[in-house]
């Protein structure tokens, strides 16, 4: 791919170990956290290819400080603002062994690459990914972050080599995210992978993502947090009214490279069928719930409704395949889609109105205790953060090992001392293995009944980091 005129290098054209692409446009609030995150690596050799689509806040004046006292930093302005067309261009200009992706709003780790690099070295890995977390920053200014663990959510064991074959079995659940991992370019080269190149920047990641996912012999997962993913960003794409449009255009897009790269595609498009439906749907819903979607809504899910009942005709998707709910939208919207419109409305409704009325009970306290301080709690007081509840005072705890400690600046008690402390408190209850022997507990040392509450909202983290509802709500 040639670079057009206005693109400007400076610095030495190196052979890195890791070439970081970082595209941008207006991002000046984020760019300089993300940018010495990069250049502040503990694994040195490195080239960062920072590729511009045109900002006017200060971004690209920024970046031309950190190029000029860094010759390990590249700057291309691209000609398009396209997030597709910026990272091919920083791959095609990349001359490290391995690519990293780190996103202008979001920052890493100090070791990320050195350990994604090591660990590539050492199995030959076409790509290495790692956990990561999601964060938010509370209203004064605190960020609480929200762990993704591949283990729990993606049934990865680290340091095991995978491969596509695991994910057309089963074995494997693609997550949704590219920047947590390293990329082998000779892979990427030889297998011909690029980014969709349309306009703009939202869900451009979801091609390439799958591109990789079903042609890579060898996929290693490292177990430790490397990455940090901003969700407070009310710009970024996830939030996007056009999310159906966009997505619609991506899984075309996707479609005809796997009906191209595999001659005998069924088994490829079995396993993708069930992706698919997932992001028509997820993202859509969420959409409903904290916004209004774009007037170009129904007319992609007749793109999508023609895609999906090839699906259900072909038998890729069967009933117990994929979760009832989107089996159920799935038929919907086969039967036609002002009748999955309808269902969509409604079912996001209620979960709004649900949602809504929990966080009303909760407001009605000035003071609120999180009962566990575990990873139920944490994501649990990340979610009533995101949605402006300032009036956390402690989290309780049986286990003796936390009592005295605390999280995020808030103390964690024994139940006794919080009780004695927040008689008049709302008591949230995050441990449901356990919540009778925990309201009965509570009710002994003084807590009135009414004052204790089940969560019986999602615990992932999208959902408790999702900036979206504090508007909404």
């Amino acid at each position: 791919m040639q670079l057009p005129h206005a693109a400007l290098h400076r610095g030495l054209y190196l052979m890195a170990k890791v070439s970081v692409i970082m595209p941008s446009l207006n991002v000046a609030a984020y760019i300089d956290e993300a940018v010495e995150s990069v250049l502040r690596q503990t694994l040195e050799d490195i080239e960062v290819i920072c590729v511009d689509a045109g900002s006017t806040d200060g971004t690209w004046e920024k970046l031309e400080g950190y190029a000029s006292s860094d010759g390990r930093l590249k700057l291309i302005r691209s000609d398009k603002k396209s997030y597709g067309y910026q990272m091919n261009l920083g791959i095609s200009e990349a001359a490290g062994d391995y690519i990293g992706i780190v996103e202008t709003d979001d920052y890493i780790e100090l070791d990320m690459y050195e350990r994604l690099y090591d660990a590539a070295i050492e199995t030959n890995a076409d790509i290495v990914k790692s956990d990561f977390d999601m964060f938010i920053t509370g209203d004064n200014g605190q960020r609480i972050y929200v762990p993704y663990s591949l283990r729990k959510l993606n049934r990865v064991k680290y340091g095991r080599t995978y491969s596509s074959e695991d994910y057309m079995n089963g074995t494997l659940k693609p997550e949704c995210y590219i920047w947590n991992a390293i990329y082998r370019k000779g892979f990427l080269t030889e297998k011909d992978i690029c980014f969709n190149e349309t306009p703009g920047a939202s869900f451009q990641d979801f091609g390439f993502r799958y591109q990789v996912t079903y042609l890579a012999d060898r996929i290693v997962a490292v177990d430790h947090i490397c990455y940090h993913y901003r969700r407070d960003n009310m710009n970024a794409s996830t939030y996007n009214p056009m999310t159906a449009e966009y997505n619609l255009r991506e899984t075309e897009y996707i479609l005809g490279i796997l009906k191209k790269r595999f001659p005998d595609a069924d088994r490829v498009l079995e396993a993708f069928a069930k992706e698919v439906i997932e992001y028509a749907f997820w993202p859509y819903f969420e959409v409903l719930k904290w916004s209004h979607p774009a007037e170009g809504t129904a007319k992609a899910f007749e793109g999508f409704r023609e895609i999906i009942s090839g699906f259900l005709e072909k038998g890729y998707v069967k009933e117990g395949d994929i979760d009832g709910g989107l089996w159920l939208a799935a038929n919907l919207l086969a039967d036609g889609v002002e009748t999955f419109l309808g269902y969509a409305r409604v079912v996001s409704r209620l979960d709004t109105e649900r949602i809504s009325a929990y966080l009303s009970r909760v407001r009605e306290a000035s003071d609120v205790i999180v009962f566990g301080s575990g990873l139920r709690g944490n994501n649990i007081y990340a979610f009533l953060v995101s949605n402006g509840i300032n009036s956390i005072r402690a989290f309780c705890d049986n286990d003796t090992g936390r009592q005295g400690d605390s999280r995020y600046g808030v103390g964690i008690m024994a139940p006794e001392e919080a009780a004695g402390r927040y008689a008049e408190a709302i008591y949230i209850i995050t441990v449901s293995l356990h919540e009778q022997e925990i309201r009965e507990q509570l009710e002994n040392t003084g807590v009135a009944e009414e004052r204790i509450l089940s969560y019986a909202l999602p615990i992932d983290p999208h959902f408790c980091t999702n900036s979206m509802m504090k508007k909404r709500m």
